[in-house]
């Protein structure tokens, strides 16, 4: 009667190791699935951000043109 519920017991801690085993495993993957899409949301961002201070500069290059044309405007009504 002893051995057995020795052995039961045995058994049931091994169980409980396979069932964390496969718990950590699992969380292991989850989390490196998420890394992987912060990793992707990050340089989605980043692409976003560098396209936009493009945009940014190519403005600024348009309205110093248009100050320039204005002033020289200015300068050749004077």
């Amino acid at each position: 009667m002893i051995l057995k519920q020795i052995e039961e017991n045995e058994k049931e801690k091994v169980y409980k190791e396979e069932v964390r085993e496969q718990e950590n495993t699992a969380m292991f993957e989850y989390m490196q699935k998420l890394q992987e899409k912060d990793w992707q949301d990050f340089a989605k961002r980043k692409e976003s951000q560098k396209k936009l201070a493009v945009n940014i500069y190519h403005n600024f290059l348009f309205l110093k043109q248009i100050f320039l044309l204005f002033f020289l405007a200015r300068i050749i009504k004077s």
